[in-house]
């Protein structure tokens, strides 16, 4: 009888008998198998994780907000549309880190603090890569004061010691030479009403009364003088009423 081949190594003689050695030889090549298999099933999760897509760095970029030009604004913040990414320092500046592809454009909302006004309008940023230890681009936003200042002078020729009011309150009072100086706080673009008053005793020879001068806020704060020039009505000169005797008609003769 031929020999049968088990394995590589060994052959075995005549008829099989019952609990051959070979057995044991057998289960090897399933141990082996199953090794193969194992190793092979290895092999396709180590492939796995080398075929992901690698993950880029976010990119940097730096947020400045102004609240007039070359006037920082700290307090400001930053959002990826719901969401706070950022706040700007003392200096007024915000770096952000943001993902993305580079050409991409990304929109950023800047919320500025109390009693300042919010840009209605987004940034739109462009996402570009530079060379390691570059600054990151910046980009500019402005939220402008809701209220400027506006420092009112008055100048009222023949118009001595009257009240000036504005939104119908005392304010300042003229001197001697008809100038007053005071300080209102106003929305841009608001037109402002400033009353001088000739309602107090000693007033009333005045022309015109109690004038109203106004003028429209700018957009900055800002020094605005009113002109007013008053004319005095003269007194009249008393009527002197003489009575005249009474001429005496001739007698018929």
């Amino acid at each position: 009888m031929r020999p049968e081949k088990l394995d590589d190594e060994a052959t075995v003689d005549g008829p099989r008998p019952v609990g051959a050695v070979y057995a044991p030889r057998v289960s090897r090549w399933i141990v082996f198998a199953r090794v193969a298999l194992s190793a092979g099933a290895l092999g396709c999760s180590r492939m796995g994780v080398t075929l992901d897509e690698p993950k880029h760095e976010p990119f940097e970029v730096q947020i400045n907000v102004v609240s007039d030009p070359g006037v920082a604004l700290p307090g400001a913040s930053v959002l990826s549309g719901t969401h706070v990414v950022g706040h700007t320092n003392d200096a007024g500046a915000a770096k952000l880190k943001v993902g993305g592809n580079e050409g991409d454009q990304v929109e950023l909302n800047v919320k500025c603090p109390t009693d300042f006004d919010s840009p209605t309008k987004p940034l739109v940023v462009s996402l570009k890569r530079f060379a390691a230890g570059s600054p990151p681009p910046q980009f500019e936003a402005r939220c402008p004061p809701a209220t400027r200042t506006v420092v009112v002078g008055v100048r009222a020729d023949n118009g001595p010691n009257l009240p000036v009011l504005y939104m119908g309150r005392a304010v300042a009072r003229t001197d001697a030479s008809g100038a007053a100086l005071f300080t209102v706080k106003v929305k841009p673009a608001d037109q402002v009403e400033v009353t001088l008053s000739t309602s107090e005793a000693g007033a009333e020879p005045l022309r015109p009364q109690s004038p109203t001068l106004t003028f429209v806020a700018k957009d900055y704060d800002d020094f605005v003088v009113l002109d007013e020039n008053f004319t005095v009505l003269k007194k009249r000169a008393p009527v002197v009423h003489v009575n005249r005797p009474e001429r005496l008609k001739p007698e018929p003769l």
